[in-house]
């Protein structure tokens, strides 16, 4: 494989060679570069052992301004105000909502809801809230006291440095279900969006090309593989924080592409009319 990927990087004639491979072959090789490309996103899952700061950014912004009148107060959620019913917080980067209280509130946005009850927090749904799946007691997380209208200001240090520690605690109690996870969704995630970019520029190239009878089969099939600088240089800038090799990388795949093909179809008719 290593070989294949070398000798693609730096002689892009080969790629004619794919017209003719046979297609599990060439899906093997596009799994090959979904692995690699998801590769960063894949270390990141791995590696995190603690909530990092852009989190609790996301959860700043999502408390600011708000009012939130519950305190959980002896391992027990409490409204702070008489006949309060529920709030919530829209999490839209996570896909979730967050319903304090056990009735959920009706202008929810997104499909999953986090409830905070009385004695713990749960899992739901929109579709079906009567079905949770318990994530945790506020006993098990040790929340002897957290008031949440101390959230409304992100530069109350006590308050967000307690809610952190929260953050840590259910991320260590679930490490190996979001690894396990994680890992999954990020490639398949990448995987998707590597597909449609490579299927949109196929697409092009086969227009490109009808005039010599170009096939989409065939364009396909030597995209894939022309998509192999791209992803060579997605990882680079990453690792080594250049961002225009993620520019340069997609700019000599479409041109490996259009070579790759050119040569396929120029050896077809030389091969036709010798």
């Amino acid at each position: 494989m290593y070989q294949i990927i070398k000798n693609v990087l730096f002689n892009p004639r080969s790629l004619q060679s794919f017209g003719k491979t046979k297609g599990w072959k060439v899906l093997v090789y596009f799994l090959v570069l979904v692995v690699i490309f998801a590769l960063p996103d894949m270390i990141n899952i791995i590696q995190i052992n603690k909530v990092d700061y852009s989190t609790i950014a996301d959860f700043q912004e999502a408390f600011s301004e708000q009012e939130i009148p519950f305190i959980i107060e002896d391992n027990v959620l409490k409204g702070t105000e008489e006949d309060v019913k529920g709030k919530l917080i829209h999490l839209p980067v996570y896909g979730v909502d967050l319903n304090f209280g056990s009735e959920i509130q009706d202008e929810g946005k997104e499909y999953l809801i986090v409830v905070l009850e009385e004695e713990k927090i749960v899992l739901t749904t929109r579709l079906n809230p009567k079905v949770t799946f318990d994530i945790a007691t506020y006993e098990e997380l040790n929340i002897n006291q957290l008031d949440f209208r101390d959230a409304i200001s992100s530069k109350n240090e006590a308050f967000w440095n307690k809610f952190t520690l929260v953050l840590n605690q259910l991320y260590n109690k679930y490490n190996v279900v979001i690894i396990a996870l994680g890992l999954p969704f990020v490639t398949l995630s990448l995987g998707i969006a590597l597909l449609l970019i490579i299927t949109f520029t196929a697409f092009l190239v086969n227009l490109l090309n009808k005039r010599m009878g170009s096939t989409f089969r065939v364009v396909y099939k030597i995209t894939i593989v022309a998509y192999t600088p791209y992803v060579i240089g997605s990882i680079l800038a990453i690792f080594f924080y250049l961002n225009f090799l993620n520019n340069v990388g997609s700019l000599i795949a479409v041109v490996y592409a259009l070579i790759g093909v050119n040569e396929y179809y120029k050896g077809q008719i030389t091969n036709q009319n010798q």
